[in-house]
């Protein structure tokens, strides 16, 4: 966790009730208090950097950056800056980035606003008490406040079953909501209300697309160098994550010309689809660096418990558990003080399947020879035939919106539940404008993803993680290129690669395979299928009617190899009922 921190905030007509009592609960549990008003109170913990706005404007708390810096900005910077114009949401979205949750007052209305950072890293609970609105780090800083936790709600759990990664603004425990990166809550004398104060669709319209793909390769490298060093700080000793794909490839090629001490761990299960460790080695030879191997340790794995157990919704996923001690081990035994990973690199630098890029190449390429290079490429990572994509795109241009179909996973949910689900995937950002093309319109749907990567990641790090490809500058400046310009040659996310081509072995920037734990998976669930068995079928899933429990009896009765994905979707659902079990739900 970043920092916690709880801000309460009353209304005009309603001031803040018992603040001497809060302040005192605040201070137990080991929060500075920062600001004490009748509207406005707000305590952080001591590690967690807070930024007074002036004029009684309000405050940032947590990691800010200005735009075209690469450092912290200072209290007095954002404070100066902020006040060239009126504070509102807009103008911190434009001119900042990072991992801040703001609280912005607007002179002479009576309104706050609450603002978290798109892809920011600092958790933003929100709920609601005796008129009070309440905005915390976690569920434990909401209950100083006299926020309760409720019950677990099935609709919600059925929703996230079906669209897992996906963030949103409801939680899966009642009266609790979250807000997501990029999403304000504003609380005025008329009640409190939901929207967004940064989206992806105005980075992606036409009229921002880059002009050639020289612009973009530049553009897209400078953002993650400037994303890399800010979020890095004042490290002493990182370590990165380093599988030798090209996302984690770039990264060791940016800490390697950032200068600093910095080292490499590849993480290894036995089977060979989990082995990158030769594609590690090369990456760490090429560019000089020390690379340490650790092995995925089967036995800190527990399916009976939930790393997300303190969290309002279910989030983990139980191989990673294994992950997240070999990282522990890595980060201990060289004594680093910041680690990081390539996560999201695949999703903003647009890996898909799917023929909606060659729809916009033939909407808006120059030659017929683009169209095909990027009909082909999708036809070959797809494993299809380069016409039948090539028809597919143009049907459809047709289509009547450019809005991404996300598919429901269903597997093992009871029929009740399939039946209440909405009909798209809840999240705002999938509603393409009239206007939108439709490998945009992918590229946006894929950046939602990565946002649960950034801001919901179940990657635990026993010091300071961070993200950078998932970073605010890095997804506005992918945005701005055109979606087949990331597909040639059968390889996707070629402006990534041309950009550090320079950097890195040739063979990294062509490489086409990428590396699965799906072996480590498969050996979580043969080691534990009886365990799982006996949780779903005597679990609050099946209480609930979330399960269809006949079929869940079925796919754990075959006790010989595993022959499909079945196994992944039952380790979900143990986790999701591991976490049920852990809810203390008020009666």
């Amino acid at each position: 966790m970043m920092g916690r921190y709880l801000a309460v905030i009353g209304t005009p007509d309603r001031p803040i009730p018992d603040r001497e009592a809060i302040a005192e609960g605040a201070r137990t549990a080991g929060l500075e208090i920062c600001h004490s008003d009748a509207r406005l109170f707000v305590a952080v913990s001591a590690a967690l950097t807070h930024h007074h706005l002036g004029e009684d404007r309000g405050m940032v708390i947590g990691e800010v950056f200005s735009r075209g810096t690469n450092l912290a900005s200072s209290a007095e910077s954002i404070g100066r800056m902020l006040a060239e114009r009126p504070v509102d949401a807009d103008h911190l979205v434009t001119r900042f980035w990072g991992n801040y949750v703001a609280l912005l007052r607007t002179p002479g209305s009576g309104e706050i606003t609450v603002l978290r950072a798109p892809f920011g890293k600092l958790p933003c609970l929100y709920g609601f008490k005796d008129g009070m609105r309440i905005a915390a780090s976690d569920v434990a800083a909401l209950a100083i406040a006299g926020v309760g936790v409720g019950n677990p709600d099935a609709r919600a759990l059925a929703e996230r079953l079906a669209f897992p990664g996906l963030p949103g603004q409801g939680t899966c425990l009642t009266g609790i909501g979250n807000l997501p990166g990029g999403a304000a809550l504003l609380i005025g004398p008329g009640g409190a209300s939901t929207g967004e104060a940064w989206s992806p669709w105005p980075h992606a319209e036409r009229a921002q697309w880059y002009e050639t793909m020289e612009q973009a390769q530049h553009e897209v490298r400078s953002a993650i160098y400037q994303a890399l060093r800010a979020l890095r700080g004042d490290a002493a000793k990182t370590l990165l994550m380093l599988s030798g794909g090209i996302d984690s490839s770039i990264l060791a090629a940016c800490l390697s010309s950032l200068g600093g001490e910095y080292r490499c761990a590849n993480f290894v299960h036995e089977d060979s689809s989990g082995d990158e460790r030769n594609w590690a080695r090369m990456v760490a030879r090429h560019l000089g660096c020390q690379l340490e191997e650790f092995d995925f340790p089967l036995s800190a794995v527990d399916v009976t418990r939930s790393e997300s157990a303190d969290l309002p919704s279910p989030g983990s996923r139980v191989f990673m558990q294994g992950t997240n001690a070999a990282l522990a081990s890595a980060a201990n035994a060289i004594g680093a003080d910041l680690t990081l990973d390539g996560g999201g690199g695949d999703n903003v630098f647009l890996a898909l399947n799917s023929v909606a890029p060659v729809t916009d190449a033939l909407r808006h390429a120059d030659t017929y020879e683009t169209v095909w290079s990027c009909a082909r490429t999708v036809a070959a990572l797809g494993q299809a035939g380069a016409l039948e994509v090539l028809w597919r795109a143009a049907r459809r241009r047709f289509r009547r919106s450019a809005t991404f179909r996300w598919r429901p996973d269903l597997a093992l949910l009871a029929p009740d539940a399939i039946a209440n689900l909405a009909s798209q995937a809840p999240h705002a950002w999938l509603s393409a404008p009239g206007k939108a093309e439709h490998g945009t319109a992918a590229h946006v749907a894929v950046i939602a993803a990565a946002q649960g990567w950034a801001e919901d990641c179940d990657l635990l790090s026993p010091v300071r993680h961070i993200s950078p490809l998932a970073s605010q500058p890095v997804v506005e400046a992918c945005l701005r290129v055109p979606s087949w310009w990331w597909f040639r040659d059968g390889r996707s996310r070629i402006i990534a690669r041309d950009a550090f081509a320079d950097r890195l072995p040739r063979e990294i920037v062509m490489r086409q395979s990428k590396g699965s734990p799906e072996s480590f998976v498969a050996d979580v669930y043969c080691k534990n299928r009886e365990t799982v068995r006996s949780m779903l079928l005597d679990g609050n899933l099946r209480r609930l009617g979330l399960i269809d429990s006949d079929a869940v009896e079925r796919a754990t009765s075959d006790t010989g190899p595993i022959r499909d994905t079945a196994h992944r979707r039952l380790l979900q659902l143990s986790q999701v009922e591991a976490w049920l079990a852990a809810q203390r739900p008020q009666s």
